[in-house]
């Protein structure tokens, strides 16, 4: 095994040490070596040291004189694969597969790792259809074997999983990457909760450790302990150390993941001695503001000559969760757990069973007491690709489920914590500052976003945009009808509101393309525990050739603090209603206001009633849902002065755009009754009987009442 290869907990790039070291002998018999050059040679010697940097150098050199080499192509792959880039390195396992020196034929398993290296690239059919290949040609021999088979049927579901994820609606959830210096070019990774949301003990591999020097494993420094806090809305700075914590967490050796207990008075975290692999579980507690000299873990933590890290502890501080390598498990490694007899008196360890351990890597477990969740990442469950986030819940946290976007990626995604309103993860995902990098989020989350419309996605000859989709309930496969959703600008200020139809569709047309905007989900369950049980299908994004456009339809008014409809206002949405049936394509938006009675927040509620009352009496009528939007503004955009019974009176409306119309001509408008007004003046006035003016305001008796509304034909 390599030099350090059990130093899991210290980065991705150890992590896959580990799974080379384990699997070399099935990775060594399925290559038939041909080294008929100095640089092959020499890369070999690389390569076997765990130096893929250098053992690729030479590797490429080779290929300039023997091109052809499927034994070349399958070993700058592993090189490139082993490095992360994992684009070349699907590049190179399809030249070796393709090779007609017999590459596939030499190297079965460069039909897995090439479909692995889609998925890893986010090719999620095209990886499907490869590790289908791959499971009905591969022949296993070995132990070994069946695990790589056993493997590709779980990767392979991993890319149906992800391709059904990729369609639901994700929450806005604020996910962003921590800036330095808590983020480097190095691996920055293992964040643990110090003070509340602000302050962090991470785990980095950067320059100017206390070691000083680098290590073999990875190429970077031995890792540290170090400890930030937030200063202002978005800096973070290094907490100086006048507590002693610094130089009694760190050593010449790799140290890091842990966790504080709640009350911040013990500090629970991994320290590794030498270079050699024995990692064990370590604790110092926090007397008269000075940390104490750390003291390790009993023997059923720690077993002799053992690697345990990772430790996680309870809110209660009685059980400890933590990552080990020992006899007993059922994997690469596993999560176990100890209940203490006393202070700090653990008892024997157990194992987490097969509901969370695979037989692969299954790490950095973290438990949240107020949900009852135990979270943890693993290459074994059905993913993304590579380390997943899952949470394990219910009595016996048998219940497993990814975690899914933004937590999870194609990538590598693991250490995952939550504070009081922000939780902290460590991805090596793309658009990172290092090899991992630390990101932060927001716990709770209304808001899922189903579509991103910006102007980059439009052809330059559309003048304008419509979005559409439709909501599904992932069990059923059916559309969920009248789900609350938004249309936004970038910044998330909403702009229109609308429903889902009966089939669960929605819609926003005539949308201007020069600007960008997001069609939000409402979801009553906020916290990323509740995951969403909707996925998004046929979603389209489209320019249109007709320009924005939207013309005033006929308002319609309401009585003082009503949302019931008037007659004369039936009429009105009567005639909408046609119009809609006639010309399916339009949108029309509804927006709904209020006089200044009454408090905004009021107001902005019975705006809403008004604007819900219009829509109900629409689709009653046969107006498909989407069709319909609404702005409830309550008393923010009069159009009349508040300090008369008209101004009110004409205040207290809805507005009614039609977006995208055509052939468009209401027949009617309205007109506030002034106290001398009859219904025969203004039968004359307009050229009409008293009955046909009662007709056309839906009205029964010959009673009207000063400064309420009345409709008059538009001349």
């Amino acid at each position: 095994m390599l030099k350090g290869v059990q130093h899991i907990f210290f980065g991705l790039k150890v992590i896959v040490l580990l799974l080379v070291g384990l699997l070399a002998t099935t990775t060594a018999s399925a290559q038939k070596p041909k080294k008929n050059s100095i640089e092959v040679s020499y890369g070999d010697e690389y390569f076997k040291n765990g130096d893929y940097f250098q053992a690729q150098q030479y590797y490429e050199t080779a290929l300039k004189k023997q091109a052809n080499s499927s034994y070349v192509n399958y070993r700058i792959a592993e090189c490139n694969r082993l490095l992360f880039v994992y684009t070349k390195a699907e590049d190179f396992y399809g030249k070796t597969i393709n090779n007609t020196t017999g590459g596939a034929t030499d190297y079965p398993l460069a039909k897995y790792y090439y479909a692995l290296m889609q998925k890893m690239n986010a090719k999620y059919e095209q990886a499907s259809a490869s590790f289908d290949l791959f499971i009905t040609e591969f022949k296993p021999q070995t132990p070994e074997d069946e695990s790589f088979l056993a493997q590709a049927k779980i990767e392979k579901e991993g890319c149906l999983f992800a391709i059904i994820e990729n369609k639901r609606p994700q929450r806005d959830y604020k996910f962003e990457i921590l800036p330095t210096p808590v983020n480097t070019k190095n691996s920055d990774y293992s964040p643990a909760v110090y003070k509340g949301d602000s302050s962090l003990v991470i785990t980095s591999a950067r320059e100017n450790n206390v070691g000083g020097k680098l290590y073999d494993g990875t190429g970077e420094a031995f890792s540290d302990n170090l400890r930030f806090e937030k200063k202002g809305e978005s800096a973070w700075t290094k907490i100086p150390n006048t507590d002693g914590f610094d130089e009694l967490v760190n050593t010449a050796y790799n140290d890091g993941a842990g966790e504080f207990t709640l009350d911040k008075q013990k500090f629970y975290y991994t320290q590794c001695d030498d270079d050699q692999g024995a990692c064990a579980i370590y604790v110092t507690k926090l007397l008269n503001e000075k940390w104490t000299k750390p003291v390790k873990l009993n023997a059923n933590i720690n077993d002799p000559g053992g690697w345990n890290a990772q430790p996680s502890i309870s809110k209660t501080g009685d059980t400890l969760y933590f990552s080990s390598k020992r006899s007993g498990g059922l994997g690469l490694n596993d999560i176990w757990y100890s209940v203490a007899q006393g202070e700090d008196a653990w008892g024997e360890a157990v194992n987490m069973g097969s509901a969370i351990n695979t037989p692969f890597v299954d790490m950095s477990p973290n438990y949240d007491s107020d949900d009852k969740t135990l979270f943890f990442a693993s290459s074994g469950h059905v993913g993304f690709g590579g380390l997943d986030i899952f949470m394990a819940q219910g009595d016996s946290l048998n219940k497993i489920k990814n975690m899914g976007l933004p937590f999870n990626s194609q990538k590598d995604d693991f250490y995952f914590i939550l504070g009081d309103k922000k939780g902290f993860l460590t991805s090596n995902r793309d658009g990172g500052v290092g090899s991992d990098d630390i990101y932060m989020f927001n716990i709770e989350s209304k808001k899922s976003l189903i579509a991103l419309i910006n102007p980059d996605s439009i052809s330059k000859f559309a003048e304008s945009v419509s979005v559409k989709g439709k909501i599904l309930d992932q069990e059923t496969m059916e559309g969920v009808p009248d789900l609350d959703n938004v249309l936004t600008d970038e910044q998330g200020n909403v702009l229109k509101k609308s429903k889902t139809n009966k089939e669960g569709g929605f819609r926003y047309d005539n949308l201007d393309k020069e600007r960008n905007y997001m069609v939000l989900l409402d979801e009553d369950n906020p916290k990323l525990t509740n995951k969403s049980n909707f996925i998004v299908s046929d979603l389209q994004i489209q320019g249109t050739k007709g320009k924005p456009s939207k013309n005033l339809f006929e308002n319609i008014y309401f009585d003082f603090d009503k949302a019931d409809l008037r007659p004369e206002a039936t009429k009105v949405l009567d005639e909408l209603v046609e119009y809609c049936k006639s010309y399916p394509h339009v949108q029309v938006e509804l927006k709904a206001n209020t006089d200044n009675y009454g408090t905004n927040e009021y107001n902005v509620d019975l705006s809403e009633k008004r604007g819900n009352t219009a829509i109900e009496y629409m689709t009653s009528k046969g107006v498909d849902r989407s069709t319909l939007l609404v702005a409830a503004n309550g008393e923010t955009k009069p159009i009349a002065e508040n300090n008369n019974e008209m101004g009110r009176q004409l205040n207290r409306r809805i507005e009614f755009y039609v977006l995208g119309a055509e052939n468009f001509q209401p027949s009617g408008k309205v007109y506030i009754l002034q106290p001398k007004n009859t219904l025969y003046s203004i039968a004359k006035e307009n050229g009409m009987t008293v009955e046909e003016l009662k007709n056309f305001n839906g009205l029964e008796g010959n009673d009207i009442k000063a400064y309420s509304p009345i409709r008059i034909p538009r001349k």
